[in-house]
């Protein structure tokens, strides 16, 4: 199901918790991934000229960094933006897997909601700072969209190599809506709206015996919230929703941001 990962790295000090991570999730898939480090090229002559004579010690201090967890590895270094980069090593690497570490940003998007948003084939395992490498627990947000399906090819792959439990949650989007009807019409709504989600889940995996977690709340807030409140190591969502025929959806830019556990994103 992973043809080739990639990690992007720095050289700080914080990535070691995220290449301690990524190590043990490799070893566990038993692939050998490709390490990135992208620097920006600099516009003027004299800076280019600069930035290609510390290509040779950048691979020196990546290949003793990441070999302190790493056994195998093949390292890449660029001076080009890292969307363009890796749109590259897509097309002539065969890489179909990258993964990121979270940093907030206060008034811009994160790298991996930027790649996200540019390469929209690519999927991605991004790494939230502290968190266990070790995946019991697994969440997948369902709209029942052909998405959900490879959602569950991903997670059929994932079962091959982790012991996990996973739960299937679908937001049924009603909650806006309990101070504007009676007690009554209210609870005649949720009832039909979770008969319906039940008819879809049948419909969708016929006779296999799944539990689904049904939650009042939009998939905004409700969705983060049930996430964090509970002891996932992992959620596995796609990048666009139902009815997104194009775009990153902004459900998956949300829990990107908002969720404190690991997060795959197809």
């Amino acid at each position: 199901m992973i043809k080739m990962p990639l990690i992007y790295i720095s050289l700080e000090e914080e990535e070691k918790g995220f290449l301690e991570y990524v190590s043990t999730i490799l070893k566990k898939l038993n692939l050998t991934p490709l390490i990135l480090y992208s620097k920006t090229l600099l516009s003027d002559p004299i800076g280019y000229i600069t930035q290609r004579q510390e290509e040779h010690s950048l691979y020196q201090q990546i290949n003793k960094f990441v070999g302190n967890y790493l056994d195998k590895f093949e390292t890449y270094v660029s001076f080009e933006g890292i969307e363009k980069v890796v749109d590259k090593l897509m097309c002539d690497h065969g890489v179909d897997m990258a993964f990121f570490r979270y940093k907030k940003q206060l008034f811009s998007k994160s790298l991996p909601e930027k790649v996200m948003s540019s390469l929209q084939e690519l999927k991605m395992w991004i790494y939230k700072d502290g968190c266990s490498p070790e995946i019991t627990n697994l969440c997948i947000p369902v709209d029942f969209s052909e998405r959900t399906l490879k959602q569950w090819n991903f997670l059929e792959y994932l079962k091959e190599h982790f012991s996990l439990n996973f739960r299937l949650v679908y937001a049924l989007n009603v909650a806006r809506l309990k101070n504007k009807l009676s007690s009554e019409e209210y609870q005649k709504l949720l009832k039909d709206k979770r008969d319906e989600a039940m008819h879809l889940l049948k419909e969708m995996f016929g006779d296999k015996q799944l539990e689904l977690e049904l939650i009042e709340e939009d998939p905004y807030n409700g969705l983060s919230k049930h996430i964090n409140s509970g002891d996932y190591s992992l959620l596995l969502i796609s990048k666009r929703g139902k009815g997104m025929a194009k775009f990153v959806g902004s459900v998956s830019q949300h829990l990107t941001r908002t969720v404190r556990c690991p997060l795959i994103v197809l």
